[in-house]
């Protein structure tokens, strides 16, 4: 059997993306990543009318449709754009006893938990480190 398309989103082509072959719900090792014009095409025996096609892409809603709406004729398929916004991002920073013991953490809050204060703050901190551990590297 073969199956084919172009994938698109609204900023055009999506080149990059993997298109996998399902059966019974789990993932294959029949699989392809889309070319840089978006399209793709596995010719494989083994695909039955009865599989699925998953098509994942950073970004992007994944897709999970029967193999028949890939068969025949190479068609277009417009992919849904998945955002997951966030009100902020608070970036945190440990330092232990020696400069090259640099802890990142980060957690998302509310706009309304929000204190510049403090960010600013650990980002002087985390900057300080990150100089304290350049300059103890160049000597």
């Amino acid at each position: 059997m073969r199956i084919s398309g172009i994938l698109e989103d609204d900023y055009g082509i999506v080149d990059g993306a993997t298109i996998i072959v399902l059966r019974d719900g789990k993932r294959t090792n029949v699989a392809v990543i889309s070319d840089q014009n978006g399209q793709f095409e596995i010719v494989n025996d083994q695909i039955k009318s009865n599989d699925k096609v998953e098509i994942r892409y950073l970004g992007n809603k994944t897709i999970i449709d029967s193999v028949n709406r890939f068969t025949g004729e190479t068609k277009n398929i417009k992919m849904e754009e998945d955002i997951d916004e966030l009100d902020d991002v608070i970036v945190t920073a440990t330092v232990g006893k020696k400069p090259n013991e640099l802890v990142l953490d980060y957690t998302p809050v509310k706009k309304t938990q929000l204190n510049p204060v403090i960010l600013f703050g650990i980002l002087g901190i985390v900057t300080i480190g990150a100089i304290v551990l350049i300059i103890k590297k160049s000597k």
